[in-house]
């Protein structure tokens, strides 16, 4: 199946940026112009190192590895020697490898080098993921070294958009007209799977349809916290027992300490409390602290 890139995704092949992204709408191409990129880039250097690469391992299995395997790879790597959910990696005939993983294990990617990186749904991750990962780029086999990524657009406060604001990542924006699945270009229409699809993201509202369909980094009405992620900010929930944070004071000590004592109310301590060697002393939560402190600064005070 041959391959030709179009539009973000053509400028995304051609550039040599150490940190490049691709944002844009859902539909638009962005993956497999990458993964193409990524596969080129170990085809045409040998004994290259690649990592391709999502908040979780797990999310690899059904949405990025299909699209390498039945849409990408044609010749000089091995698809048959391992299964698509416990992959590891794939081995090409000229010496080059390309490692799979996910950021929630982070010990095996960050443990080795790499010469390309490929970031998908880069919005899921953190800014430190992501700077953690540029320094591995120094495997030295290949011309240059890149991490590239796509995405759909999030909040304008996401630290993707201010990173490329600032100048630190090449930004190749990606449309729907850039896919030759959706665009026929020598009829200059949508093809019929294209209006399909275009219908779709044209019924969605809101910031949904913002990122989706029209490619702009726009908040959820109603957000208090712009900068919220559910892939970051979002844990497991823990036992009742677990959740029960208490405050507690050990004498000769002026200053609150945070800590945990099954069984005990909640609490707020006051500023001062007598000074009882080796003995808590603790008061009920309706009591108001005299003073607020910055724990930072009085902590070291005599």
């Amino acid at each position: 199946m041959s391959y030709t890139p179009y539009g973000g995704i053509e400028k995304v092949w051609k550039s040599r940026a150490t940190e490049v992204l691709a944002p844009g709408p859902a539909g638009t191409g962005k993956t497999r112009g990458i993964l193409e990129k990524v596969h080129l880039y170990l085809l045409k250097y040998p004994k290259t190192r690649g990592l391709i690469v999502r908040k979780t391992r797990a999310s690899m299995t059904e949405s990025v590895l299909v699209t390498f395997e039945s849409k990408v790879v044609q010749v000089g790597c091995d698809l048959n020697n391992q299964s698509r959910r416990t992959r590891s990696s794939y081995d090409y005939d000229n010496g080059s490898v390309l490692v799979v993983g996910g950021l929630d294990n982070p010990d095996r990617i960050m443990s080795t080098e790499y010469d390309i990186i490929a970031v998908f749904e880069a919005t899921e991750c953190s800014e430190d993921d992501w700077e953690k990962l540029t320094t591995r780029l120094r495997n030295g086999k290949g011309p240059y070294h890149q991490i590239v990524a796509d995405c759909n657009p999030a909040s304008p406060s996401h630290w993707l958009k201010r990173r490329a604001d600032r100048g630190q990542m090449e930004v190749f924006e990606c449309r729907h007209h850039d896919n030759p699945v959706l665009w026929d270009r020598q009829a200059k229409d949508w093809t019929e799977q294209g209006r399909k699809y275009l219908a779709t993201l044209q019924s969605l509202t809101g910031h949904r349809r913002a990122r989706l369909l029209d490619g702009k980094w726009s908040a959820a009405e109603g957000l208090v916290y712009p900068e919220f992620n559910t892939a970051t900010h979002v844990v497991a929930a823990m036992p009742a027992q677990a959740a029960q944070h208490r405050l507690w004071l050990r004498a000769p000590l002026r200053l609150p300490v945070v800590g945990h004592r099954p069984g005990w109310p909640d609490v707020a301590l006051p500023r001062d409390l007598p000074d009882q060697a080796n003995r808590g002393r603790a008061c009920r939560h309706h009591q108001p602290l005299q003073r607020r402190r910055d724990l930072r600064g009085d902590h070291h005070r005599p």
